[in-house]
């Protein structure tokens, strides 16, 4: 579906002539994108409105998606599975937050926490080949990733002296970050055993 909208519009951009046909696989590659990243927001802005809970849709913006894009994880073989996992655990999340909004308070919920920032902290940046950046650029990832997770550590204890309900959202969306990561390197490995 994302693949077939891109090249519906990229081919009407390149036959009024505002897009170059040789570069039409980098406009299709950033379109798909586009259309994907753009519905997912919009979906999960919807979900946290019909579940109350902008506040998790906010910690979704600031804690999941920087971490996420520098951390990499698991990739869906279609974007069409990507935006079914990604809104199906988003709405799980949603639902988590709703449920337990005082899960901060808790030491094993602290502690989960404490071990999803240390394995992203040490594995980050995860290589894939579907997306492969320079040296430099992994370079990058694995110190903004390591910044950031210090920052979220710092975040985490500030939330929680506030006794603020984000303290949860933040817990909860870290810890699915280092879930997709950790999954991700899990099947990177696999797929090197196979070949």
């Amino acid at each position: 579906m994302f693949r077939f909208l891109a090249e519906n519009i990229i081919y009407l951009l390149i036959k009024k002539k505002i897009l170059d046909i040789e570069d039409r696989e980098i406009y299709l590659y950033a379109m798909e994108g586009i259309l994907l990243n753009g519905l997912i927001l919009f979906t999960i802005l919807i979900v946290s409105i019909i579940g109350g809970n902008m506040i998790h849709f906010s910690g979704m913006v600031f804690f999941f998606i920087p971490l996420r894009v520098l951390a990499g994880g698991y990739h869906a073989s279609k974007s069409e599975y990507c935006f079914i996992l990604t809104v199906g655990i988003y709405t799980v999340s949603v639902a988590l937050a709703n449920l337990c909004p005082g899960l901060y308070k808790y030491f094993y919920a602290q502690a989960i926490f404490t071990m999803a920032c240390i394995s992203v902290f040490t594995w980050a940046p995860l290589k894939n080949r579907k997306h492969p950046l320079t040296d430099n650029q992994y370079k990058r990832n694995r110190i903004l990733t390591r910044i950031l997770i210090l920052f979220y550590a710092v975040v985490l204890g500030i939330l929680i002296s506030q006794k603020t309900v984000m303290a949860t959202s933040e817990i909860i969306l870290v810890v699915l970050v280092a879930i997709i990561f950790i999954t991700g390197k899990i099947m990177t490995k696999d797929k090197i055993k196979l070949n």
